[in-house]
């Protein structure tokens, strides 16, 4: 967004991901990366990948990576691990609609999948999950909803460097079971804030590493609607963006669930 606080259309050059929802996309370096989801019409779900190289270049690109894909899937979590890596995790497989809880990067360097195999227990398989990549190599998930489509609020961290998974038991004011929010991480604070989400409400916490604990955040002011399906990101050191992708009728979240 530019400082004359305006939107503008782009037009981009090559080939462009075909229409889908359901999807991820994550913002590495210096490009946009898309993948998988599923068609509008609900037919097929894909698990291609693509990329977008921002105004630089302004180009739609398709990225025929070798190695272990992760199967074609929705309402998987995506986050970037700034050494060039983007993590997928879990999400609603295709053939069976399992609820998913395998782990894969995609290495921009290498332009490769590879599938991960870290020690400890992972989270039970899951869609919907919020997930976001700390300053000290940590993906952090939350919450999501579980094969019998209870939705959760629990908190699991994995560790890069160890290939390890944890799960944390936080203390003070607990979002709660949670699904569908906006989620981005404040390096200047190291909190993972949340808003909205499932129940389309306008509640905003975040969580504290440094004492492992939640809050609940007040804000002045007028906030956004209520929603869920929507998404957050950092836009500058101490200040923040909630960018809004309701972009689905809500009769397809419903026949989504």
């Amino acid at each position: 967004m530019s400082e004359a606080n305006a939107w503008q259309q782009l037009f981009p050059s090559g080939s462009p991901p075909s229409a889908r929802w359901l999807h991820t996309a994550v913002w590495g370096s210096s490009r946009l990366y898309i993948f998988a989801g599923e068609s509008i019409n609900g037919i097929s779900r894909v698990n291609d990948l693509y990329s977008y190289g921002g105004q630089a270049d302004n180009t739609w690109q398709l990225l025929n990576a070798t190695g272990s894909a992760p199967s074609p899937r929705v309402q998987h979590s995506a986050a970037w691990n700034p050494d060039g890596r983007m993590y997928i995790f879990g999400g609603l497989e295709d053939q069976t609609d399992s609820r998913l809880n395998d782990l894969h990067y995609y290495d921009t360097q290498a332009n490769s999948w590879n599938l991960v195999s870290p020690s400890g227990s992972p989270p039970a398989g899951r869609r919907y999950s919020h997930a976001v990549w700390n300053s000290d190599g940590f993906m952090y998930i939350y919450g999501g909803m579980d094969g019998s489509d209870n939705y959760l609020d629990d908190l699991h961290y994995f560790d890069s460097q160890g290939n390890s998974w944890h799960q944390l038991s936080p203390g003070g004011s607990l979002p709660g079971i949670q699904a569908n929010g906006g989620i981005f991480w404040s390096s200047a604070e190291s909190r993972m804030y949340i808003f909205a989400g499932v129940g389309q409400n306008t509640d905003m916490h975040y969580y504290d590493e440094g004492n492992n604990s939640w809050t609940a955040v007040s804000p002045t002011g007028t906030p956004p609607s209520s929603r869920s399906l929507d998404k957050a990101c950092p836009f500058r050191p101490s200040k923040y963006t909630n960018f809004v992708s309701e972009s689905l009728a809500k009769a397809k979240e419903n026949r989504a669930s």
